[in-house]
């Protein structure tokens, strides 16, 4: 790992020294949290018909459309760049598509590409996870998010600030409640909307007791009850994509409690205080891309929590 990234130095601006560590998964192949695989033990032959939806091309292609304009910009526009995110992959990854992950990942000194052949991941993070520890010199302050959503600009520096209002505890949980959520399903407008949902994955943020542990053994939903927590409900936090390879499609006809409307001038003017690259962003190429990859999205999502 490169010693660079993750530089944390103690006190500045009265910030927390912790080291704080950002995991998103890009088509990792393996157990992590999937409901579908997380309380049994898959055989490789599941594994390798997980493969071919995976990585095919089509979805491939839509997944890299969005990691390349909705998440990466918000990790690399953070406030408070004193952060490691490390974006783990599979060796499966076809070579192609590897290569471009690894251009990604090599702009900046703040990301680390993982390539994680154990189908465990927590067992396959562990190395990792106790060097950055080693690092650090406390266990890390570790947040998650999909390779689809993004972070608003301030979203470190306020972890960092709630965590150090826990800083005597040796496991703790923090959940952005606030956030926005893009609907850019096929054949139906882009819709902008509001959503309040504590503990959603996005951003979820923990301090694990035992350093070899990732924040993938835990459901996101389990740590509001299994750990003390903050919940912020300030500004939005960050901002996810509703779209095909939802494994749980919202019904934008009736919407389930926790998201809201939101017009047009209030979407934009969120946009420009908190996501301000994504203000010149085009949702609707990004449904159109999703339109053409719907097969192969619907299917991974689908497996992902029903097989």
């Amino acid at each position: 790992m490169n010693g660079k990234a993750g530089r944390h130095d103690a006190g500045r601006e009265g910030r927390s020294a912790d080291l704080v560590a950002g995991f998103c998964r890009f088509s990792y192949l393996g157990k992590s949290d999937w409901s579908a695989l997380r309380l049994r033990r898959p055989d490789e032959a599941e594994f390798q018909d997980r493969a071919r939806l995976l990585f095919d091309d089509a979805r491939l292609a839509a997944r890299f459309a969005a990691f390349e304009r909705i998440c990466l910009p918000s990790i690399l526009a953070q406030d408070d760049p004193r952060f490691v995110m490390v974006v783990i992959t599979s060796p499966e990854l076809p070579p192609h598509w590897m290569a471009r992950l690894r251009d990604l990942c090599a702009q900046s000194e703040t990301l680390h590409l993982e390539v994680v052949a154990d189908r465990d991941l927590n067992r396959g993070l562990g190395p990792l996870l106790q060097d950055m520890t080693a690092m650090a010199g406390r266990n890390l302050i570790q947040f998650r998010l999909d390779d689809d959503d993004a972070l608003s600009s301030d979203a470190v520096p306020r972890l960092r600030r709630l965590a150090d209002r826990m800083a005597d505890l040796p496991e703790f949980g923090i959940s952005m409640a606030n956030g926005l959520s893009v609907a850019v399903y096929p054949d139906r407008p882009v819709i902008p909307l509001r959503h309040d949902l504590p503990f959603l994955g996005a951003g979820l943020a923990v301090r694990l007791r035992d350093p070899r542990r990732s924040i993938f053994v835990i459901g996101h939903f389990s740590v509001a009850r299994r750990m003390t927590h903050i919940v912020d409900r300030g500004p939005p936090g960050t901002l996810v994509l509703k779209w095909p390879s939802d494994s749980r499609p919202i019904d934008l006809d009736r919407l389930p409690p926790g998201f809201a409307p939101l017009d047009e001038a209030g979407f934009r003017s969120e946009l420009a205080a908190r996501f301000p690259w994504l203000t010149p962003q085009d949702f609707a190429e990004l449904r159109d891309i999703a339109a053409a990859a719907r097969p192969a999205l619907v299917a991974t999502a689908a497996a992902s929590h029903h097989r």
